[in-house]
């Protein structure tokens, strides 16, 4: 992903040249002073307005796993789980409260 933000930032072609990725890469992994991080309708991507759907550009996760798959399905619960979004938190995505 590091490489996708790079190309982004280094994209100079036209002054209205437009890129996108995940907040998270650009704020945590790849920090660029050539990236600009736009609002939309004057609502910029804040992790309180990405967690409640006023930004309107968000991606959902899902766990999916095999039926019977009790491994996954603890690992499920607990990701939901206050020790589970607080490591969300921690790893610099936006949890889910």
């Amino acid at each position: 992903m590091a490489d996708l933000i790079a190309q982004i930032g280094n994209y100079d072609n036209s002054v209205n040249a437009i890129g996108y990725s995940y907040l998270y890469y650009v704020d945590s992994l790849y920090k660029s002073g050539s990236l600009k991080v736009l609002s939309v309708d004057g609502i910029p991507p804040t992790a309180e307005n990405l967690r409640g759907g006023a930004y309107p550009y968000t991606v959902y996760y899902y766990a999916v796993y095999a039926e019977g798959n009790e491994t996954a399905a603890r690992f499920a619960d607990w990701l939901v789980s206050d020790e589970g979004q607080a490591c969300v938190a921690q790893a610099g995505y936006v949890p889910l409260r």
